[in-house]
């Protein structure tokens, strides 16, 4: 005998209609449905319900969770462990935007950077992976940030 002939055994053929019939008892939407005087015509599918079939019970699951990181109460500081030269100290910290910027402003005078840096792929990675809440401000918007801290400054 050779590959092709042999133990071939019968592929069963299914009747796509007969087996929408046998099935019509059940929940499922069938294909086909009858109409008042027994013509068959297409069903039409069931219309989507946006309470029942949407995302809204994963939304208010995610921001209720307790376990989500991104929930975090906002007046509750975290715990943040600082080392330094051998010695450690135990603070508290919360996520604070304005604080954020006004650091990265304090950065780029102290070390004279140029306002493009905030803008370097480099830059924003590392920022990224220290805090994804930091939204880091244009090159356009720091340069209005130190010169209204020189406006300031100089008016003192």
């Amino acid at each position: 005998m050779s590959e092709g002939e042999g133990h071939t055994s019968p592929t069963p053929v299914v009747d796509l209609e007969e087996s929408i019939d046998n099935n019509a008892s059940a929940s499922i939407p069938t294909l086909n449905t009858t109409d008042a005087g027994g013509s068959r015509k297409a069903a039409k599918p069931p219309k989507p319900s946006s309470k029942r079939h949407g995302t809204s019970t994963l939304n208010n699951h995610v921001t209720s969770c307790i376990h989500n990181p991104n929930n975090v109460d906002a007046q509750q500081g975290q715990l943040s462990f600082k080392s330094r030269e051998g010695e450690g100290s135990l603070s508290t910290w919360k996520f604070d935007q304005s604080h954020c910027r006004k650091k990265l402003i304090s950065m780029i005078v102290r070390d004279e950077l140029l306002f493009q840096h905030v803008d370097g792929e480099g830059f924003i990675d590392f920022v990224e992976a220290l805090q994804p809440k930091f939204t880091i401000p244009s090159r356009w918007t720091v340069s209005r940030d130190i010169h209204q801290l020189y406006l300031a400054l100089a008016s003192v």
